[in-house]
């Protein structure tokens, strides 16, 4: 007789094996919903921390606004406390709140009801720097990709608003700071103006300006009034001398002739009106010595006219002539008293 050994079927010892686990969670029945309420709770509890699925991503191209002397597209150095500034500023309260306000982010999972639905928002961001480049990549994770891509499109929009806004207040307060700085140097120079009112009040000081003080005034007035006078007495000395060469000449018609040469006497108004009324005789006593002789009445009476006008008009030339020779004196006197004058005030 030959003996097989049969291999154990393993489907009754499965169906043993379940059905004492069966039979174990009947007989203990409570701990065993108890159990599977504490593994469900810890399974939900697993599954709420679960990062989102989608990502929107984009990238920061930050402007340095002052670059150091030398530096070169090539060769610039990167101010990384400026970028962590940015980075900061980005991450801030005020900027995740207004984004998600902006997009009603406050109504939805997981920020509605949350007791700090910001931090939520700040861990859902992730941020990196380049070490090389002024270039900041930032992504945001979201349940939606729609909803990823406006939220961080918000972010960045209300950093943006904000970043402006920030440099707007520091430069109003840099204007503000300058304007009292403005201010206070102006009481400064008010009262250093008032003290020297004073002081030149007290000690009898018109002007600290020496070229446009009274008496550099004064002195450029006399200069000019100096120039004049010397202009009309070297005029008059002109004259002076015409007259000084007339007298040299030995016939007195001729004398005559040529102080009426002289412009200053020919335009006397006496003179002048003696000449046209010796010219008129003149004319006459040619037309009547046409006509009688010379002993006629009428050419007496016509010469003896003659003489006298030339009488008149000697004497006229005379007069004109003193009042020449009174005029370059009077100017004289006036450019050496002047000139004494100014000699006192500079001593």
């Amino acid at each position: 007789m030959q003996l097989t050994t049969a291999s154990p079927d393993p489907a009754p010892s499965t169906r043993s094996a379940m059905d004492s686990l069966w039979g174990m969670i009947r007989r203990r029945r409570g701990r065993a919903v108890l159990y599977g309420s504490l593994a469900a709770i810890i399974a939900l509890l697993g599954f709420s921390q679960v990062d989102p699925l989608y990502q929107a991503e984009s990238t920061l191209v930050v402007d340095r606004a002052a670059r150091t002397p030398g530096d070169d597209d090539g060769n610039r150095q990167i101010d990384y406390s400026f970028l962590n500034t940015q980075r900061d500023l980005l991450m801030s309260d005020a900027v995740l709140n207004s984004a998600l306000v902006a997009t009603g982010s406050l109504t939805r999972k997981p920020y509605a009801q949350a007791p700090d639905p910001i931090a939520i928002l700040r861990h859902r961001i992730s941020m990196i720097v380049s070490k090389d480049s002024w270039i900041i990549t930032v992504s945001l994770r979201d349940e939606s990709a729609e909803k990823a891509r406006n939220l961080l499109a918000l972010v960045l929009h209300s950093y943006a608003h904000h970043e402006i806004d920030l440099r707007q207040n520091r430069r109003r307060a840099e204007f503000a700071f300058l304007g009292h700085q403005v201010d206070a140097e102006r009481e400064l120079l008010t009262a250093a103006r008032a003290r020297e009112q004073d002081f030149r009040a007290n000690h009898g000081i018109l002007t600290a300006d020496s070229d446009h003080s009274p008496l550099a005034s004064q002195w450029e007035s006399y200069a000019a009034k100096r120039v004049d006078l010397l202009r009309e007495l070297d005029s008059c000395r002109v004259v002076i001398g015409q007259m000084a060469a007339s007298d040299a000449l030995p016939d007195a018609e001729a004398r005559t002739r040529s102080l009426l040469e002289i412009a200053e006497i020919k335009q006397d108004v006496a003179v002048g009106r003696l000449r046209e009324g010796l010219a008129t005789l003149q004319d006459k006593a040619v037309q009547l010595g046409q006509k009688y002789k010379a002993k006629h009445p009428r050419m007496l009476e016509v010469n003896g006219q003659i003489a006298a006008e030339r009488e008149q008009l000697a004497q006229a030339i005379g007069i004109a002539r003193s009042a020449l020779e009174n005029r370059e004196r009077a100017l004289a006197r006036e450019n050496d008293h002047g000139g004494a004058q100014r000699g006192a005030q500079r001593a």
